[in-house]
């Protein structure tokens, strides 16, 4: 953070400035930038499907007769069966007829394609732009934020379960924004027809079956297989994707005698990277229900011992794998492949510039490999031993205070 006592005239015109935009938006559009979609007030369950009352009496022999399902109309058997109803709309099914279109977030609403792209980029430059000034934001860092160059694809929902999620990932790319898509290692067939991302992530959270079961309660019967499947297909894809196993370390779930398991799981889909992380406790009713409290947060030292042992068991079945990068202050660590160590070096980083230019000069499935937009080395800061924390940053409290390192 910077210091809101120096260059006070510079600071001050900034804001100034800031102020003025903001105001001018607000008086030629009348608000403040596009909220966020499905963010207005929920409607109660009782309410959503309950017929209003105008006064009318209907007699019984009035009353219509309730809709029939349309014969057409696609027999969804289980949500399990929808990558297969899906594909046989688009082989099987009459001329034209496009497949079925799922938001599990907006119930009884069909989604459509992906065309407010350059409309929600617009909303998001319009929030940036209001921090302008403000104490303690630097410069180069908001004319950075200017400039949307990455999308991670994660945390809420699973992304490849989007029917539209190869164009969408197309409507990125074409801006040059690159894509970072994590998927939970649950649908094999969406996976394997997932065409040319940036960095694709699998959720690796156990690494046996009772495991994966008590940490993600899944809603498959078949999720075991499923997941088996989806490191096979991670496999194939390992020389045209950059592919990571992420794993998430949650004390008294699947960290005690699991480096084992984890290490078949490496050997089975061989990724470029691993990253181990500790879990980060939210404080939420959902957190309390999963039985999960601050005592299931490991350190940083128990998070790095289970890297050491996995490491070590990885080398004892001579893969080629090494400790290439940590962020201490996240609580995680990089396992890298030998494919990305170049005269003794890590090259962990992306050459996002020449990721775009084998995607013009290619196609979204044109053959390429990771290596070929491998990035410059590692800087000495981030390598494996050194904690990873920019020097060109400064640490602080809560309070604003420096942290001496």
């Amino acid at each position: 953070m910077a210091d809101p006592k120096r260059d006070l005239t510079e600071r001050l015109a900034e804001w100034t400035e800031g102020i003025r935009d903001v105001l001018g938006t607000l008086a030629s559009t009348g608000f403040l930038g596009e909220g966020v979609p499905g963010s207005g007030d929920a409607v109660e369950s009782d309410d959503e499907y309950a017929s209003e009352d105008d006064g009318e009496v209907l007699f019984e022999d009035e009353t219509k007769e309730p809709k029939r399902p349309s014969k057409s109309s696609s027999n969804l058997e289980d949500v399990e069966d929808l990558g297969r109803i899906m594909k046989s709309s688009g082989q099987d099914g009459p001329a034209g007829k496009t497949p079925i279109a799922v938001d599990f977030t907006t119930y009884g609403k069909a989604t459509k394609k992906p065309t407010q792209t350059v409309k929600e980029m617009a909303g998001h430059y319009k929030k940036i732009k209001m921090m302008r000034g403000v104490p303690g934001v630097r410069s180069e860092r908001f004319a950075e934020a200017m400039r949307i160059r990455h999308c991670a694809l994660s945390l809420v929902g699973e992304p490849i379960f989007y029917p539209h999620i190869n164009e969408f990932l197309g409507m990125l790319h074409a801006e040059r924004i690159s894509s970072f898509l994590v998927c939970n290692a649950q649908h094999p067939d969406q996976l394997a027809a997932l065409k040319a991302v940036t960095q694709l992530y699998v959720s690796i959270d156990a690494s046996n079956k009772e495991s994966l079961r008590k940490i993600d309660r899944p809603l498959h019967r078949d999720f075991w297989e499923r997941f088996q499947r989806c490191l096979d297909i991670l496999r194939e894809k390992r020389f045209k994707q950059r592919t990571v196993f992420r794993l998430t370390l949650v004390k008294g779930f699947n960290v005690d005698d699991e480096v084992e398991g984890y290490a078949d799981l490496v050997e089975k889909g061989l990724p470029c990277f691993v990253e181990i992380k500790g879990v980060t406790y939210c404080g939420t009713s959902s957190s309390a229900g999963a039985g999960l409290s601050m005592a299931n947060v490991p350190f940083y030292a128990e998070v790095t011992d289970f890297v050491e042992a996995l490491d070590r068991k990885l080398k004892e079945r001579g893969l080629d794998y090494g400790i290439a990068a940590e962020h201490a202050h996240s609580c995680c660590v990089l396992l890298a492949s030998g494919r990305f160590r170049v005269d003794g070096k890590w090259h962990t980083r992306i050459d996002y510039q020449k990721f775009f230019e084998l995607l013009e000069e290619r196609g979204a499935d044109g053959d390429w490999t990771p290596e070929e937009y491998m990035g410059e080395a590692t800087p000495e800061w981030a390598t494996w031993g050194n904690g990873g924390f920019d020097p060109r940053d400064e640490r602080v409290d809560r309070k604003g205070r420096k942290i001496e390192v």
